[in-house]
């Protein structure tokens, strides 16, 4: 069977897609983000299934050509067949340089043709694929079941670029909420404001004082829910780490913590910003704040230590604790995705992420990751 990915916004595309790659041939899913789409073929390539991608050649999530260029990271080895109807053709050539494997046409009547496109791009593939001086030798079957695994290079590109998709997708809702809701709670506190004067012109009353007393309450009620949405978009994405970089957001975030729980944070920092890569420097952001959050909820910690520090062309974060510790094989599954959650990020740097603990020794958490080459002054 071939999985079929169709990666598009129009649900009414997806159903005639579905009908005419008909099973045990075809399987037709449509994941609804691009992150879903890695994961999916992901999951696809553990199952042993012959993959490959059908994409609109405009999709709100990512237009075709920079889905090529992220799958082409990935998984080299999965086709990529862009689709479009009759007339919406200005991108095509352009997705083709960047390595689509084909184009077809979806419309009325086009899509009794989908199958033998979409069999005609994957023999050609295949033939590519299984040929002695590229692949080694063919499979028995002439078939390409196998042949597209992504090799374990992409495993480091796929966990990078789904950490940069949920940062980038995290921003966005930053952005949103602090443009979308902000403007609406500043507008709602100013129409309180002119109730409050409008108020101040009637003649004194009971019900007045009762009006007047509750738009007191309404105000308090806007400035605690401006709050909120401030620290929400803070920790979706704090603008400290872009505007002043790392050191600034880790301090800044030792900070809050120690604002938060009264334990004392020794910082012991490097003079200049680390050679980070911006997907780096937020993982290394993320996983400090993890562990931070980590040793708040569970440690019962009276003071912790942070060391970050560049040695033998690698950067290493060191967060140690006097808290109860705690037995790592004893972790259930949901008590673990914070840990899973570091690990993935600092796996997605090609780095390493190491956890010294046992109870009542405390907890010892290591991060060393490989620095960018600095350019030469």
């Amino acid at each position: 069977m071939v999985r079929v990915f169709y990666f598009t916004a129009n649900g009414e595309d997806v159903a005639r897609a579905a009908e005419v790659l008909t099973a045990p041939e075809f399987s037709v899913t449509s994941p609804p983000t691009l992150e879903q789409l890695l994961l999916d073929l992901t999951d696809a390539s553990a199952e042993q299934t012959q993959r490959m991608v059908l994409c609109a050649i405009e999709h709100p999530c990512m237009p075709s050509i920079k889905l090529i260029d992220t799958l082409r990271s990935c998984f080299p080895d999965v086709p990529v067949i862009v689709a479009l109807k009759a007339g919406h053709a200005p991108a095509l050539a352009e997705a083709l340089q960047q390595g689509a494997s084909g184009f077809a046409l979806v419309g009325e009547q086009y899509w009794t043709k989908l199958p033998d496109m979409i069999r005609e791009v994957l023999g050609k593939v295949s033939r590519r694929c299984t040929r002695p001086d590229i692949r080694g030798p063919a499979q028995p079957n002439g078939g390409i079941t196998g042949e597209f695994h992504a090799p374990p290079a992409g495993s480091n590109a796929l966990s990078k670029q789904l950490v940069r998709l949920r940062e980038e997708e995290s921003a966005r809702i930053a952005r949103e909420l602090h443009d979308e809701l902000g403007q609406a709670l500043t507008g709602l506190k100013l129409d309180v404001a002119w109730l409050q004067r409008r108020l101040d012109k009637l003649p004194q009353a009971p019900v007045v004082s009762e009006i007047r007393a509750r738009l007191e309450l309404m105000l308090k009620c806007i400035d605690g829910t401006v709050a909120i949405t401030r620290r929400i978009c803070t920790e979706l994405r704090p603008a400290i780490l872009d505007d002043l970089g790392l050191l600034a957001a880790i301090n800044w975030q030792a900070d809050e913590f120690k604002k938060r729980t009264n334990v004392p944070v020794e910082l012991s920092l490097p003079a200049a910003e680390p050679a980070l890569d911006p997907t780096c420097t937020t993982a290394v952001f993320r996983i400090f704040q993890e562990i931070m959050t980590n040793i708040a909820r569970h440690a019962n910690a009276s003071h912790v230590r942070v060391t970050l520090a560049e040695s033998d062309k690698h950067l290493q974060l060191e967060v140690r604790d006097n808290g109860r510790g705690f037995d790592q094989t004893a972790l259930a599954g949901r008590e673990a995705l914070g840990i899973l959650g570091m690990r993935e990020r600092a796996r997605a740097c090609e780095g390493v992420l190491t956890i010294q603990t046992a109870p009542g020794q405390g907890t010892m958490v290591q991060l060393r990751i490989p620095l960018a080459h600095r350019p030469h002054s």
